[in-house]
């Protein structure tokens, strides 16, 4: 049974690897021109991978594999790639196979799968328990560049002047948010009394918070609210926003290119629930990673990107008088 399944899955995946040389050739391309990248993850292993890609093109001409899913990303990074392929998000678990056969077989082409190579996850002793690289670093290892390569935030150009404009008018047009982003995949969710607590006092300090419930359940009263698509966020907070703060995720990775170009600031939080790691988890509800590699801060802005831990209930007088002094 397993061998009849790993045959299968390996015929899935030469039968991508062969569709995609005859994608570049029918293009009028010769495919063995091409290095192909494979950004095998989900937001943040994206963010990180199309911002270094522009270095990457000054050694190897590009052919950027996309799961159909993130293709909106592309186009905040226009100078990635040479060529794109777009490809179904059912291949998603086949990453092992398709680096199995791409090393090894003759007249395959040579891809990178990112998320393999980089060590970028979040149990790496790299860069969540030692402190020794950064995400950022650990995808520039996996794409074989130095280090200290420098991320290229995402562009705003494709939409022309148009959002920077509206972000020079927020006072006008009575935007200005302070978005609360109470979601994400990546760790454990916070309470709802935690997100209601911020908001509360938000308020009260003078900001204008509005709360992203697209994939909130419970009862959010009458506080201000909007629902948005994954592009629209982007622009959302491009043009209407002051302040972002969510849970430490891959959007936030995103979103962060921002603070570079921007006076975006973001606070990207960290719930902790122990002292020290526990085996086998990814260490991010212990407390003090939020220095560590996968902080936000360190990979994009320092000074406009707070990282920053938060028990499960909200402390006014402790992290929210240290969130204020960042936010004002």
């Amino acid at each position: 049974m397993y061998r009849t399944l790993h045959k299968q899955r390996r015929d899935r995946a030469l039968d991508l690897l062969l569709s995609l040389k005859k994608t570049v050739r029918d293009s009028g391309h010769q495919s063995e021109d091409f290095l192909y990248v494979f950004p095998w993850g989900n937001f943040g292993e994206y963010t990180y991978i199309l911002a270094l890609l522009p270095a990457l093109r000054q050694r190897f001409k590009i052919c950027l594999v996309v799961k159909e899913s993130k293709v909106w990303m592309v186009k905040y990074f226009p100078t990635s790639c040479d060529f794109i392929v777009k490809i179904p998000d059912v291949y998603d678990d086949l990453y092992e196979e398709l680096f199995e056969i791409s090393s090894m077989t003759a007249g395959c082409p040579y891809v990178v799968f990112t998320d393999a190579l980089a060590n970028g996850r979040f149990n790496s002793e790299l860069v969540v328990r030692s402190d020794r690289l950064t995400l950022a670093e650990s995808y520039a290892f996996g794409l074989e560049l130095p280090l200290e390569t420098p991320l290229t935030p995402m562009s705003l150009a494709q939409r022309g002047p148009s959002l920077l404009a509206n972000r020079a008018t927020m006072a006008e047009r009575g935007t200005g948010y302070t978005l609360l982003v109470p979601t994400a995949n990546t760790i454990k969710n916070l309470e709802p009394a935690f997100w209601l607590a911020l908001y509360r006092h938000l308020v009260a300090y003078g900001a204008n918070p509005i709360l992203d419930t697209t994939f909130v359940n419970w009862d959010v009263g009458p506080l201000k609210t909007i629902k948005l698509k994954q592009d629209e966020l982007v622009e959302f907070v491009a043009q209407d926003c002051r302040a972002l703060i969510g849970l430490r995720s891959g959007i936030l990775d995103l979103l962060a290119g921002l603070a570079r170009t921007t006076d975006l600031k973001i606070a990207a939080l960290y719930p902790i629930e122990s002292e020290t790691y526990a085996p086998g988890t990814t260490g991010l509800t212990a407390r003090g990673v939020a220095r560590k590699g996968i902080s936000i801060g360190r990979c994009w802005n320092a000074e406009r990107v707070l990282d920053i831990e938060t028990g499960p209930e909200f402390d006014a007088a402790t992290f929210g008088t240290e969130l204020w002094q960042f936010l004002r």
